[in-house]
Parts: structure tokens; C-alpha cells; sequence
């Protein structure tokens, strides 16, 4: 397991290295450095994976314990043009505010119903920015995420080339807390969607795109 932590957020940081006493635990410390995005941490642990298969969780993400498990079985049950497995995103407090009440819907309505239809008809799935699991081969194939994007939900924006790889779902739900209810929250949903937006609009534009996790 890898942790990844900005070498500048120091409270974080020295939590980690308190907390972590296991041999199997990495903390991995990413220079501060523009661009300053996720998809550029992820591939600094790309690097250093020794595993078949990769998963991404944010610190919030609170995964079904028979997650890990029931990806594997997924990827076992695909074939081999199977690069990536969805677990569906869920917002654990929607009761708490308006805000969160609307992180509630959108995700609700992407991962019940849009991405199901995607998926049914064999298209291209922009997938969430965790709780996603990939083959390791086929991803470093791919050429990792690309660094420069401020979005990684569109990581491997569900393997365009669908002649090289695909995505799918599968039915191990992740349960998230959203943000609650003020002015600040308001602002920095909008700027949410607003990048979520511009993201996959670039994915979408960009010909011949790379086949799994080009952000």
C-alpha cells in the first residue's frame, strides 16, 4: 500500500508516519511542484507498484470490506481487454445539508444511471476519481495519467480505444461524506463542476486518445 502526500502538507504528513508501523505501508512524500494534481501523484506511485492489479482511494473513501476482493473477481470474470473496474461512488450524509443533498444527486445519477447505460452499450465510460481498480500492465501500456490535467475523474476516460481496453462497473459500493452547508461549500461546488466540466470536454476534443488512464 502506498500513501501519498504532498511533502508540504505537513500535518498530514507527520500524521502518516506516526500512524504507519506496518512493513506492507509505504509513505511516499511528492515534491510540491506545478502542476499541483492528483493524476501526477498517482503517477509517482505508478512507479513504485509491484502489484498485478492497482487501486485508488481517497483518504475519505470508505470501500465495502469485500471491495478488493470482489474487483478481483470482476477482472477474473472479464477478458483480457478488461483494464479497468468502476465501483460505484455513494454520498453517506445527504440528510446533513443542501449541499450535500446535491453531491448526493449527481452522484446518484451518474453512477445508477448513466454509467450503467454506458456500459451497456459498450461506450466509453468517464469514470470517478477513486475506488477504481486498473490491470497495472495495461495501465503503464497506457502511459499512466496525464499530469497536467486538474481532474483525475477522467482518468483512462474509460479507454476510448476500445480495440485496446475497457472499463466496466461492478457492484462494491464506496461510501463518501460530502462537504456541509455553507457559503465556501457553494463556492467550491461550483468550481468542482466547473473542472469536472472543462476535464472531460478536453478528453472528449482530444483525437486518437491514449486507451486507459490519460486524464
Amino acid at each position: 500500500m502506498k500513501l501519498l502526500i504532498e511533502s508540504d502538507d505537513a500535518d498530514t504528513l507527520a500524521a502518516a508516519l506516526h500512524a504507519v508501523h506496518a512493513s506492507n505501508i509505504d509513505v511516499l512524500i511528492i515534491p510540491a511542484s506545478a502542476p499541483r494534481t492528483k493524476p501526477k501523484a498517482l503517477n509517482a506511485g505508478l512507479a513504485l507498484a509491484r502489484g498485478e492489479y492497482v487501486a485508488i482511494y481517497d483518504a475519505e473513501d470508505r470501500p465495502h470490506p469485500q471491495q478488493l476482493r470482489a474487483a478481483l473477481a470482476a477482472f477474473e470474470d472479464g477478458d483480457e481487454k478488461l483494464a479497468c473496474v468502476q465501483a460505484p461512488l455513494v454520498i453517506d450524509n445527504a440528510g446533513a445539508a443542501w449541499i450535500a443533498r446535491q453531491f448526493a444527486a449527481e452522484y446518484a445519477i451518474q453512477f445508477n444511471e448513466i454509467l450503467p447505460l454506458l456500459a451497456m452499450l459498450k461506450l466509453p465510460l468517464p469514470l470517478g476519481g477513486s475506488s477504481n481498480h486498473f490491470r497495472t500492465d495495461i495501465l503503464r501500456l497506457s502511459g499512466g495519467w496525464d499530469p497536467n490535467n486538474v481532474r483525475e475523474k477522467c482518468i483512462a476516460f474509460a479507454a476510448q480505444n476500445q480495440r485496446f481496453a475497457r472499463a466496466a462497473l461492478f457492484e462494491s459500493r464506496s461510501a463518501l461524506i460530502s462537504v456541509s452547508n455553507c457559503k465556501k461549500c457553494a463556492i467550491g461546488l461550483h468550481r468542482e463542476a466547473v473542472r469536472v466540466t472543462s476535464a472531460r470536454r478536453a478528453c472528449g476534443l482530444r483525437p486518437n486518445f491514449g486507451p486507459c488512464a490519460r486524464a
